[in-house]
């Protein structure tokens, strides 16, 4: 969809025309509206919760992991994975799911 009017843009900017009186005010409005239409019906969508719930969990785990790497400082990674609630916490956070898995 071009939001401009003429086939020429660049000639009639040289000829003195201002971007503005090559654009097609009701395009732009039809474009935003179908832009607004589309983001809103992205993020009412399960992909979009679904991806809002990894990154939760993700920035858990990690603040998590940050935590226990202060506290920690020998034998880190063999304390942390005998750990059931560090293991967990990484399976949930890294394992494959679907759209519809929010949970």
């Amino acid at each position: 969809m071009r939001i401009v009017n003429g086939s020429d843009t660049r000639e009639s900017l040289k000829r003195g025309k201002s971007f503005g009186d090559l654009v097609d005010e009701q395009r732009v409005q039809e474009f935003m509206g179908n832009f607004y239409h589309a983001y809103n019906s992205f993020y009412d969508s399960n992909l979009a919760k679904y991806w809002c719930k990894r990154l939760e969990l993700s920035n858990e785990f990690i603040n998590d992991y940050r935590e226990r790497r202060k506290k920690i400082r020998k034998n880190f990674y063999k304390t942390v994975l005998l750990d059931d609630k560090f293991r967990g916490s990484l399976y949930k956070t890294v394992r494959p799911g679907w759209v519809g898995d929010v949970n």
